[in-house]
C-alpha cells in the first residue's frame, strides 16, 4: 500500500558482536559493526538518533557523515550527549560526573556540536539543553 508508515520500526547499530547478538536475542533489529561501515542505501532511515553515543567516538565526523547519507532528505537526526558549557561541568571541574577520560573521549560545547552536525552536512534547527540530576 502506497504511504504505508510503519511505527515503532527501528534498526540498531552495535559494533560489539555479543551485544548486537544479545540485542537480536531480545528482538530488535540490530545491526553488527560500526555505523560507517555498514553497507546502506543513501535515505534508508527517515529519523537517525544516539543517546550518548558522540563523546564515546575519538573521530565522530565519518560516523555522521554516513548518519547523513542514510537519513532520506528531510529526515531528523536528534542525538542526546553531556554539554561540557553547562553550568554544572563549570561549578564541578574534575568532579564532573561526565568527565571521564576513559570513556568519554570528545566533550562537546553547544557551539562545537553544532559545526560538527552542519560540517557532516546536516542543517542544524535546534540545539537545546536538557538538565538531568546526575550530571
Amino acid at each position: 500500500m502506497s504511504g504505508e508508515v510503519t511505527i515503532g520500526a527501528t534498526t540498531a547499530f552495535e559494533p560489539f558482536e555479543s551485544i548486537a547478538a544479545e540485542a537480536v536475542r531480545r528482538g530488535t533489529n540490530t545491526l553488527t559493526g560500526f555505523v560507517e561501515d555498514i553497507d546502506l542505501e543513501p535515505g534508508t532511515f527517515d529519523l537517525v538518533c544516539g543517546w550518548h553515543v558522540l563523546e564515546h567516538i575519538p573521530d565522530p565526523m565519518p560516523a555522521l557523515s554516513r548518519l547523513h547519507r542514510i537519513v532520506r532528505p528531510g529526515g531528523v537526526a536528534a542525538f542526546e550527549l553531556p554539554n561540557f558549557a553547562c553550568v554544572l561541568s563549570r561549578h564541578r571541574g574534575q568532579r564532573w560526573a561526565y568527565l571521564e577520560p576513559r570513556h568519554h573521549v570528545n566533550q562537546f560545547t553547544p557551539t562545537s556540536i553544532r559545526r560538527l552536525f552542519v560540517g557532516a552536512g546536516f542543517r542544524v534547527q535546534l540545539v537545546t539543553m536538557v538538565l538531568t540530576r546526575a550530571a
